[in-house]
């Protein structure tokens, strides 16, 4: 199988719990806090991940100038383009229950832009992870799944109550998987077109990017839900991806 044909399938096998978890949250009631602990469990493996693999990675492709500084561009960009998707609506794209009372006028592609840029950034460095490590990623694909599934669950329970459509919402999250699995399809194709340091850079500017997701929309969506024993449960998934790592 050609190598970018194999990264685009695990980019859709790790996104495709999105999927799984709309379609249960559209059809099942359950409890906000398990949603919440299993989602701060997947953002504490993806963390893991790119502090345990994807960084060291980088540097040994690069050099600590090329990661360091595609690491905050990373983080950068994803800050200022989910800034403005969330002044259109897209911060309802996380708040599952507690979005308002309806939908607000022009939010829904906002809420879609959202979601896709949400699984760009590990997807992206799925695949270049994959060329420059010569296979997947068993703790980024991981944090992927885990993270998906209960912001597939939570988000689609907050947009049905929110009065957007059942069809809207599972075209959402068939729109999320397969723009994940094109974006690490394009990782692992860029990655054999590029130098070591070249290569570095837009590596850690994907690791940078999923700090900046997590840190903005997973976390906040998980503690508020979660209470005192988010934070626990993101360290334990945190050390799950060093293990898996190693």
């Amino acid at each position: 199988m050609a190598g970018w044909l194999e990264a685009a399938l695990w980019g859709l096998l790790g996104a495709a719990s999105g999927v799984v978890g709309s379609a249960a949250g559209l059809y099942l009631h359950l409890g906000h806090r398990l949603l919440a602990l299993i989602m701060s469990f997947g953002a504490g493996v993806l963390l893991g991940a790119v502090t345990f693999e994807v960084l060291p990675l980088a540097r040994g492709r690069g050099g600590l100038g090329p990661t360091a500084g595609g690491f905050l561009a990373g983080a950068l960009a994803f800050a200022v383009i989910n800034a403005c998707l969330n002044r259109r609506g897209a911060h309802r794209r996380k708040h599952g229950g507690l979005m308002g009372s309806g939908p607000r006028p022009g939010a829904g592609l906002a809420i879609l832009a959202g979601s896709i840029l949400d699984s760009l950034p590990e997807a992206f460095a799925l695949g270049i992870d994959q060329f420059a490590g010569h296979g997947v990623s068993a703790a980024l694909l991981a944090g992927i799944f885990l993270s998906t599934l209960p912001e597939g669950l939570s988000s689609s329970m907050g947009m049905l109550r929110a009065g957007y459509r059942r069809s809207f919402i599972l075209g959402l999250w068939v729109s999320v998987t397969a723009a994940s699995g094109l974006a690490a399809g394009a990782g692992f194709v860029l990655s054999g077109h590029l130098a070591g340091v070249t290569e570095a850079a837009l590596l850690a500017l994907a690791g940078g990017a999923v700090v900046a997701m997590a840190a903005e929309t997973i976390l906040p969506a998980a503690a508020h839900a979660g209470g005192h024993v988010t934070g626990l449960v993101a360290a334990l998934g945190m050390i799950v991806a060093f293990v898996l790592d190693r």
